[in-house]
């Protein structure tokens, strides 16, 4: 996603949220940059609109431009600064694990809660390398 359409994207569930103007009046790109998923996923993380967003994924079939209009209609005019989910971090034993066992992240994270610590541990063995912080 380019970083022009990225914000325009930000800028139209900004407007959405607050500033309830139709953006398709100033800017004639707008509808191209409505992302029905995004514009749902931000929705979905308040509490106060996550009804709203969940009425838009049933009935999903809907175009573009009605689900902006019922948003634009329906939310009520309020500031919402919602934080994204963030990918977690791949651990040392992850990637020890996806190594070991030749199986991609969401495998090994399985993989780390059947795991014991002494089965972890024979593994950490059989790769130690050696050194200062080995």
């Amino acid at each position: 996603m380019s970083s022009t359409k990225k914000n325009d994207l930000f800028a139209i569930i900004k407007d959405l949220n607050f500033g309830k103007k139709d953006l398709r009046e100033d800017n004639e790109d707008a509808p191209k940059s409505y992302d029905p998923y995004m514009v749902n996923m931000s929705f979905s993380l308040s509490s106060d609109t996550i009804m709203f967003s969940n009425m838009m994924n049933e009935k999903s079939h809907l175009s573009k431009h009605a689900q902006y209009l019922f948003y634009l209609r329906a939310i009520p005019k309020k500031n919402r600064y919602e934080k994204w989910p963030q990918m977690a971090k791949k651990t040392d034993d992850t990637k020890l694990v996806m190594h070991h066992y030749d199986v991609n992240e969401t495998i090994a994270n399985k993989y780390l809660q059947i795991l014991n610590e002494k089965d972890l541990e024979n593994i950490k063995k059989k790769y130690y390398e050696g050194g200062k912080n080995g």
